[in-house]
């Protein structure tokens, strides 16, 4: 017996479940990815597309046989890991859920190629556990790589932007902080997410809006660089601040680059040669000014030695009515504080290399007071001396000193002018235990605290524009540390202000100077021949007259040919020779003099109205000639006539 079944419609089933599979297979093989299906409960893959098998150099029947080996095999040992917790993670998946994982295996040609899979479930148990999953794998490793290098060069640019020790950031067209690097954090002191975000005007300047000058609206509104010098003045620093254009594709300018530049060295650098510039044009002036007060006491000093010498003449005079004899001691008395008047003058006004001797303060003090006695008086000011008696004297160059005393006496004169009535000035010095102190008090409106910071400053003064230069008490506070001594002031507003000098008590070797010289003992002087050589006539005549009373023949010339006629025709005693002269100076007609005639070396007196003068001081010292400061008097002219003929016994 036999049965017929009809199988046409399972065959056209089987047909078709046959096509389909080709079909699906055709799909699986014909992607660029990896499919494959693997098994968590048997740890291999019990499918895998041609493009596994491509990759790897294998049959899909064989990447199927040789299971988890092969995978283990090929799978980078530090992604093993990373791996294996996926594969747990699948395991608890539900249906929806895509889980990823990233590793890396080697390729065939031994190269280490970065996958990235994307697994679902495909089977689960009885239990419901998911016991195979369906994944495909896309090769990633041309885009780890791209990534790997953004990484690097990000590294590289974050690196060298930290490195840079500007302050740099990036700001948008609303002035908020888009990035900075490490020395903008570090400058402002603050984390980088508490500057992120904030107005450039804010957290720089501590504004509310751009300040003026500002250079991000400058590039926002031109597209070009701008550029901004800032002063802080709290801590005393410079800035540039540079910006520059950031454009998007369009062109469209979207941010600003900032860099803050610290140009506070050669801010510095550029006052300090502002500085020496300056101060070499005030030595300059300062030294023309001697010069010209030099002049100006040889001017004086001329028709003063006459005015001094006759009204001393006349005043030796029996046969003088009394009121006459009053009125010419009044002359007589004038023309005197006027040559101690030039006398000082000439020692404040001379720039010359500092001659450093055993010096007395109170003495020096009390010049310079003497300087400025006149417009204190007429200022109302009075002035308290307390001076020590005892006080010992210190090593130092006077007429520095007097450069410093004279510098604080003007200030102290200029801070009580702007206080109303009387004002009181007061000197004080004393002796401490190894130094000396001296102290000039004023009783004007003081210094407020700012003032004192900044007191000692080059070129910082508290005076009216015009008034001041603002280098008096920089040179005062340079010429006392010179001296190994201290310069301070003590100050409360509206209390005054007390500066205080502190120098020590030491001496040194003394500089050797040129001095006029005396006769130690008196001796009756013999009847000489004299010439005088001077252009001033008044000077001429009056050595004329004292001379010829006490009985010396004496001729007298205006010029160094006429005296070189008369030397050659007459033999002289004694010879009194002016230092300046117009023609030739006194010193060059001392050298032919002396070249014609070497005997009359030792007969020669010089006569000067400039013994500050630094030239004349070294010449008369490497000469040793005597000579006498103009203007002089009777007594000082026979002294020096008798002392000379003396020595020519």
């Amino acid at each position: 017996m036999s049965f017929v079944t009809d199988i046409t419609a399972r065959r056209k089933a089987e047909k078709e479940l046959l096509a389909s599979r080709h079909f699906n297979q055709r799909l699986l093989d014909g992607t660029p990815n990896l499919i494959y299906v693997y098994d968590l409960i048997e740890k291999r893959n019990i499918y895998a597309n041609r493009e596994v098998s491509d990759f790897l150099g294998y049959t899909a029947e064989l990447v199927q046989a040789m299971g988890s080996s092969l995978f283990t095999q090929i799978l980078h040992p530090e992604d093993a890991h990373d791996v294996a917790i996926h594969h747990t993670r699948c395991a608890a998946a539900a249906d929806q859920d895509v889980l990823e994982v990233i590793y890396r295996v080697k390729h065939p040609s031994g190269e280490w190629r970065w996958f990235r899979s994307k697994d679902v479930a495909f089977r689960r148990d009885a239990n419901g556990h998911v016991t195979q999953i369906l994944g495909t794998t896309e090769d990633i490793t041309d885009r780890k790589l791209a990534e790997e290098k953004i990484k690097r060069s990000s590294l590289e640019w974050r690196t060298t932007f930290d490195s840079i020790s500007d302050m740099i950031s990036i700001q948008d067209r609303d002035f908020k902080v888009v990035r900075i690097n490490k020395a903008y954090a570090d400058a402002l002191g603050m984390p980088v997410k508490e500057v992120i975000g904030k107005t450039c005007y804010d957290i720089m300047h501590c504004a509310n809006a751009p300040i003026a000058g500002c250079p991000h609206e400058q590039t926002l509104k031109s597209g070009k660089q701008a550029v901004l010098e800032i002063e802080d003045k709290a801590k005393g620093t410079y800035s540039e601040i540079y910006t520059y254009p950031i454009f998007d594709e369009i062109g469209n300018i979207t941010s600003t680059v900032h860099i803050v530049h610290d140009v506070t060295a050669r801010k510095k650098a550029e006052l300090e040669a502002r500085q020496l510039r300056d101060k070499a044009e005030m030595s300059s002036r300062l030294a023309s000014i001697g010069e010209m007060a030099a002049g100006i006491a040889h001017e004086i000093n001329n028709p003063l030695t006459g005015v001094i010498g006759f009204s001393e003449l006349l005043l030796e005079r029996k046969d003088l009515p009394e009121d006459t004899r009053e009125e010419l001691k009044i002359i007589y008395d004038g023309s005197q504080r006027v040559k101690e008047i030039i006398r000082r003058m000439l020692t404040f006004a001379r720039q010359t290399k500092p001659q450093k001797n055993d010096i007395n303060l109170n003495e020096v003090m009390e010049n310079t007071l003497e300087l400025r006695s006149y417009v204190l008086r007429t200022a109302n000011i009075e002035i308290i001396k307390d001076f020590d008696p005892e006080l010992p004297e210190v090593f130092g160059d006077p007429g520095q000193m007097q450069q410093v005393f004279l510098n604080l006496i003007v200030n102290a004169e200029y801070a009580m002018k702007k206080a109303p009535g009387r004002g009181k000035l007061t000197i004080k010095t004393e002796r401490l235990k190894d130094c000396v102190r001296i102290f000039v008090q004023d009783d004007g409106p003081g210094l407020s605290p700012e003032a004192k910071i900044k007191l000692f400053q080059p070129f910082f003064t508290t005076k009216a524009p015009g008034e001041g230069t603002g280098l008096g008490l920089a040179l005062s506070l340079g010429i006392v540390k010179e001296h190994s001594g201290s310069l301070r002031a003590e100050s409360q507003p509206g209390q005054g202000a007390t500066f205080v000098i502190e120098l020590p008590i030491t001496t040194g070797d003394k500089q050797v100077d040129v001095k006029e010289t005396s006769p130690e003992i008196k001796v009756p002087a013999k009847k000489a021949t004299v010439l005088v050589i001077d252009d001033e006539p008044s000077v001429r005549s009056l050595v004329h007259v004292m001379l010829a009373q006490n009985g010396h023949t004496v001729d007298e010339s205006d010029s160094f040919d006429k005296a070189l006629d008369q030397l050659a025709g007459r033999a002289y005693d004694l010879i009194f020779l002016d230092v300046r002269m117009p023609g030739m100076s006194g010193t060059e007609l001392y050298t032919e003099m002396t070249k014609r005639w070497p005997a009359l070396v030792g007969q020669i007196i010089f006569i000067t109205g400039d013994t500050s003068d630094q030239a004349t001081r070294e010449y008369l010292t490497q000469h040793k000639v005597p000579y006498l400061s103009k203007p002089f008097d009777h007594k000082k002219l026979e002294d020096m006539v008798a002392l000379v003929l003396q020595k020519r016994k």
